[in-house]
């Protein structure tokens, strides 16, 4: 059988060959027709917009893909290029091999959830001395490419929120289980809003759910409003890690930790790798 390929601009895209799909849109593999051989991840978002609007909206994206494609970090998904037509707006970034977070939280080991906490971190405190708010981490946002943490879809939420026809673009503004208080009810926020969702994910990849739930979104803020944080039983988990949850998931931003406060936890050191690596040993 031979595979499908459409021409995007200066990409090849291959509809049958669909890497996930996600909050924005879905992604595809992909290469570029300068180098067939190299992979490519091509996200296709759907605008439908009018020829105005998509005038607009190419202002917008132009000025906002300098601002991402400048970042450069091991932990950060490379964004390539951005092509845009009247239906669809499509985001080309460098192709990760080991699938993304979603997929393996629920066998992951303590030693590798820390490790992957501290990998993220790594990619948001140069993120944020970028001036790069992410907004939408999640366990599906976070790749993995040779063993090492990448963080995806920088950048969504920037293309999205500084297009005054955003209503247009078919998205979800984050995922409500992950998501800062503030940022659902429309407060002021700032970087720590991603430090929230990455407590959210900590929590979920040590205890395989999530600390609060609810029916929908607004069921899920009441309840993390007026139930205390809690932790089930797990001898494993040391205290050290618990704490750190604690000061990231603190409801009231000035009191949560930043990255780099996260980073110089005691529960992200060597020692504390090493001390639960032992302990399990000895089981």
């Amino acid at each position: 059988m031979v595979e499908t390929k459409k021409l995007i601009g200066n990409y090849v895209l291959c509809p049958e060959n669909v890497l996930g799909k996600g909050s924005f849109g879905v992604v595809y593999l992909g290469s570029s027709k300068s180098d067939p051989k190299t992979n490519l991840a091509i996200k296709q978002i759907n605008i439908n917009v009018s020829e105005t609007e998509l005038q607009e909206l190419g202002i917008v994206i132009g000025n906002e893909i300098t601002v991402v494609q400048s970042l450069s970090n091991s932990h950060i998904v490379k964004l390539i290029d951005t092509v845009m037509t009247r239906n669809n707006l499509y985001i080309i970034t460098e192709f990760c091999n080991g699938g993304d977070l979603g997929a393996r939280k629920n066998d992951i080991s303590i030693e590798e959830t820390l490790s992957c906490i501290r990998q993220i971190s790594k990619g948001m405190v140069y993120a944020n001395s970028q001036k790069i708010i992410h907004r939408d981490l999640k366990p599906s946002n976070i790749l993995i490419h040779d063993g090492v943490i990448k963080i995806a879809d920088f950048g969504m939420s920037r293309f999205v929120d500084s297009h005054k026809t955003q209503s247009k673009l078919i998205f979800k503004r984050g995922s409500p289980i992950y998501m800062a208080p503030e940022v659902f009810k429309g407060k002021d926020y700032c970087s720590k809003c991603d430090v929230w969702s990455v407590g959210i994910i900590f929590y979920e990849l040590l205890f395989k759910k999530t600390p609060w739930d609810g029916s929908n979104a607004n069921d899920l803020f009441y309840n993390i409003k007026k139930q205390i944080l809690k932790f089930p039983k797990n001898e494993n988990v040391d205290p050290l890690i618990m704490d750190l949850i604690e000061k990231m998931l603190q409801i009231d931003q000035n009191l949560r930790y930043d990255f780099g406060e996260v980073l110089k936890h005691e529960a992200l050191n060597k020692k504390t790798m090493e001390k639960i690596a032992k302990a399990k040993d000895l089981k």
